[in-house]
């Protein structure tokens, strides 16, 4: 893991949310379609899983920042999900925005 990785890593902790430092290559088209393209390139997120609790469904999204509270919000209005953010590097969240939305 690089220094910068290391210190998203301890961020995210601090904030009490999930951390990864890649993206899956595997994510499923129908999570994928949560977000349409200008949204997730708008945000810079990529939905990386969808779950379903009882009554309520979240999706879990890849953010660089896990203080970027506006950006969770506005994903929760369009989505009309609940939001889990995953911190993930700038780097891998521009890949995967090249490799899921190229179109």
């Amino acid at each position: 893991m690089t220094g910068d990785a290391e210190v998203l890593k301890a961020l995210a902790g601090q904030c009490g949310v999930g951390f990864s430092d890649h993206i899956d290559e595997s994510i499923d088209a129908e999570v994928i379609a949560l977000l349409p393209k200008q949204i997730a390139r708008k945000y810079r997120t990529i939905p990386l899983a969808r779950e379903i609790e009882g009554p309520r469904a979240r999706v879990k999204v890849a953010i660089s920042d896990p203080l970027d509270v506006e950006t969770v919000d506005a994903l929760r209005i369009i989505t009309k999900l609940d939001i889990e953010p995953v911190v993930v590097p700038k780097i891998e969240i521009r890949r995967a925005l090249k490799r899921f939305y190229a179109r």
